[in-house]
């Protein structure tokens, strides 16, 4: 029973992964246009209030109800900067292709800090030769979801569509180019959520040993609370330059009546997420070799959110060369769990 509930709880942490920012895909949202700045906000408003309702529980672990670690404030800090650029990186890729790549590169980062970093957090390898496999499987689908279109064209033997649209006078349209330029920057984006949200190991392996165990959700206070002025933080520097004239933007919108709420539920939703893997992993020691894949999982079902509700990639050959790319990159996840760092 218990290897159920932990197998159930491990599930749970990577649908929450994958639909937390499903509110901000709705059409309702989408139409206040506030910029992705407010929107990481609200979110981190969100996590700070899942974080306040757990510290309630603590005295039953025995722990103090302000039970604070600047580990739990740096990985807050950390997964907020992931947090912001994946507001600034859906808009321009969708939920599908944006959570695909940063799920590859945190893999990757996650890896290199598991066997580069310092000794604290670096382990050696299981396998060499099958660790770099996997890693190379990851890279492998994480270039198959970025191109899910192309790919998709050459595995059903179809003709790719030329990027440019030649017109009547033989000129190119510069519709294609802008395209592309915004896809790549979202891509760009994507990276840097994969570098921040890889790296929030680095302070978590620094929390007290008195949080060791099922009391790890103790950290839990301190992360909201880092994630929540990391947010704000953001916001007020983004205000600032803006009113000294360093950089252009129109006025701040709010929007409080239509995104609160959507922000509030996004960072809830990840929160939960997050204790689910904490218990699963720590109370009923669900091994991490198991526990991480089941988390790379999210990336399908982000997948499935973004193609079958929201409409962001069409076509069955598309459609199938990204269920191919994610389950390369999954496949790799496993070989990593299980061959990568001790």
């Amino acid at each position: 029973m218990q290897t159920l509930v932990a197998y159930l709880l491990a599930i749970a942490s990577a649908a929450c992964n994958a639909t937390f920012f499903a509110p901000n895909r709705l059409d309702s949202v989408k139409a206040a246009d506030i910029h992705p700045f407010v929107y990481n906000w609200y979110t981190t408003m969100g996590v700070f209030a899942f974080s306040c309702l757990v510290a309630l529980f603590l005295p039953l672990l025995e722990m103090d109800i302000l039970s604070f670690t600047p580990a739990g404030f740096v990985a807050g800090g950390l997964f907020t900067l992931a947090l912001c650029f994946s507001c600034l990186a859906l808009p321009l890729l969708g939920l599908s292709i944006a959570m695909g790549v940063w799920c590859s590169m945190a893999i990757l980062v996650s890896f290199s800090w598991g066997t580069l970093g310092p000794a604290r957090i670096a382990r050696p390898l299981v396998s060499v030769p099958l660790s770099l496999s996997a890693i190379s499987m990851v890279v492998i689908g994480c270039i198959g979801i970025i191109n899910v279109d192309a790919l998709g064209n050459t595995l059903f033997c179809k003709k790719a569509e030329h990027p440019f649209v030649k017109m009547e006078d033989g000129t190119l349209t510069i519709g294609s180019k802008t395209a592309a330029a915004k896809k790549a920057l979202g891509i760009f984006y994507a990276v840097c959520v994969g570098c921040f949200g890889g790296s929030m190991l680095v302070p978590l392996s620094f929390v007290p040993a008195e949080m060791a165990g099922i009391k790890g959700v103790a950290f839990i206070p301190s992360f909201g609370a880092g994630s929540f002025m990391t947010g704000t933080a953001i916001v007020c520097v983004w205000w600032a330059l803006g009113r000294a004239g360093c950089i252009a933007r129109g006025p701040i919108k709010l929007e409080v009546r239509r995104t609160l709420w959507a922000g509030l539920t996004s960072g809830t939703i990840w929160q939960i997420g997050n204790v689910c893997q904490v218990v699963a992993q720590s109370y009923y020691l669900l091994p991490y070799a198991i526990a991480y894949p089941i988390f790379q999982a999210s990336l399908v079902i982000a997948g499935l959110l973004g193609i079958v509700i929201f409409g962001e990639i069409k076509g069955v050959p598309s459609v199938s060369a990204f269920f191919v790319s994610a389950s390369i990159v999954i496949a790799g996840s496993v070989l990593l769990a299980v061959y990568g760092p001790v």
